[in-house]
């Protein structure tokens, strides 16, 4: 993979995206909303009346995503992340997973999960974008009850008929990040001293889960390892729920960002062996051509042809 640090990955992803982004023609604004705020500056935008065309997806599914209800939600906002900001990755799994989500249980869709999951798949039951088990907020407390949500959900049976979920994570430019002290993440991790404190949901999954060596809570809930931590044992709460039998999460990243290919080692030392064949990292790379494989006819070589160029630096 690219020696880049992930400073230099970060501006060449964003430069890249500057030049990708000038076909588009319209509505374009490094800078948008206030760049005087260092957490808005040197973003790639969109100014809403553009973004609102869904300008960020894939021109061939384009107008059945804006039919999607989350996105008609997100259209009528003032300003939205996921419309509007190319550098982040909320968008994304909208251009990774929608055909295959249309298309549901097909043999390449099978072929797909089999690849990505590493596992022989019978039967896909499902694939939702932006998914958290339960539908209440009751229901979500008898999960980790917190916001922790998959940005893809792949539910399936194995070759032996066994009930599986993939949990995946869709990264493009990001790596850690620090966590507001107000907050109830913090609350739900860490002391007011700094000291490691989990909630007791998060602690009672932590345990049951199986995927963790003892006595390593300062580790899961540091900047670098707290989400993947959290997306890992969210899965592990569906299994202790009843909801599936086995559960593997895996995060999708860039060849070139440099931060997963950094932190998967501190992650696994962490794990125990159940722990880490439940746990894997893919790059797009490596998720662009398997799909190349499975879709092979002229509308899926258009589709990954379009990811290729839209998300790898060139």
């Amino acid at each position: 993979y690219y020696t880049m640090t992930h400073k230099e990955f970060e501006e060449a992803a964003r430069e890249y995206q500057w030049q990708y982004m000038q076909r588009w023609g319209k509505g374009i604004d490094v800078y948008s909303l206030n760049p005087t705020k260092t957490n808005y500056a040197k973003r790639v935008w969109l100014q809403m009346e553009y973004a609102r065309e869904g300008l960020v997806f894939y021109e061939g599914f384009r107008d059945e995503v804006l039919q999607d209800i989350e996105i008609k939600r997100r259209l009528k906002n003032k300003q939205d992340f996921l419309l509007s900001i190319v550098l982040r990755s909320e968008h994304i799994p909208y251009n990774l997973f929608w055909p295959l989500m249309q298309e549901g249980d097909t043999p390449r869709v099978r072929k797909v999960v089999s690849e990505i999951s590493g596992m022989e798949v019978s039967k896909v039951n499902c694939i939702k974008i932006e998914f958290a088990p339960g539908k209440t907020k009751e229901e979500k407390k008898s999960y980790l009850n917190d916001a922790t949500s998959f940005d893809t959900y792949i539910d399936f049976y194995d070759a032996d008929n066994c009930h599986c979920g993939l949990g995946i994570e869709v990264k493009y430019t990001e790596k850690e990040y620090k966590i507001d002290w107000n907050s109830k993440q913090r609350s739900d991790t860490i002391a007011d001293d700094g000291t490691p404190n989990l909630s007791r949901d998060y602690r009672r999954v932590t345990d049951l889960s199986g995927y963790y060596l003892p006595d390593v809570d300062a580790e899961l809930v540091s900047d670098e390892l707290r989400q993947v931590w959290r997306n890992h044992i969210l899965g592990a709460s569906m299994v202790i729920h009843g909801d599936i039998q086995e559960f593997k999460s895996i995060t999708i990243f860039p060849d070139a960002n440099p931060h997963f290919h950094h932190i998967e080692p501190k992650y696994r030392k962490l794990l125990t062996n159940k722990g880490n064949e439940t746990f894997g990292l893919l790059t797009y790379e490596s998720y662009f051509n398997i799909l190349e494989k499975c879709f092979n006819d002229n509308w899926g070589k258009d589709w990954v042809g379009y990811l290729k160029e839209r998300y790898i630096i060139k």
